[in-house]
């Protein structure tokens, strides 16, 4: 269960809220945070895209447009941080998390997220793990929290 707030308003100073929202991944709280924010705000909290970092798949890139009803490119859906699965070595992608997100949570719950209902940040809670199937073998990796990234979220 997330705390859910809502800081989308366009009067709202984005500088401001990215320096809240930092604040609190600095310090993880003890129950997972679900921001809604401005597009303004979700640019600048993730700043320039580095060139480095983990793109999906052609492939999962046509599941990920199809789930989603977009029309997004690869560059969209990023993971700064490097997880290979325990198992047979492949670096799991954006497309690992939202596959273990939708399953959690149901599909439109994870889209809703993505875009069609404003921009999000989570932040995990302390000592969270996720459990993150790898797409290519099935076996589920527990990682801490950090890395991952979406196109509003």
């Amino acid at each position: 269960m997330s705390a859910f707030v809502d800081l989308s308003s366009e009067q709202l100073n984005p500088e401001s809220i990215v320096s809240f929202v930092r604040a609190h991944v600095k310090n993880r709280p003890t129950e997972d945070l679900l921001f809604k924010v401005s597009r303004r705000t979700l640019e600048l909290y993730c700043g320039n895209k580095p060139e480095d970092a983990i793109t999906v798949s052609n492939q999962e890139l046509a599941q990920l447009n199809e789930s989603l009803k977009g029309s997004f490119n690869a560059r969209d859906f990023l993971k700064r941080s490097i997880h290979k699965c325990t198992a047979c070595g492949r670096v799991l992608t954006f497309f690992d998390f939202f596959q273990a997100g939708s399953k959690r949570h149901g599909s439109d719950y994870i889209s809703s997220l993505l875009g069609k209902d404003g921009y999000h940040l989570h932040v995990q809670k302390r000592d969270n793990k996720l459990e993150i199937a790898c797409t290519q073998c099935g076996v589920k990796n527990v990682l801490a929290p950090g890395g991952y990234d979406g196109p509003n979220y």
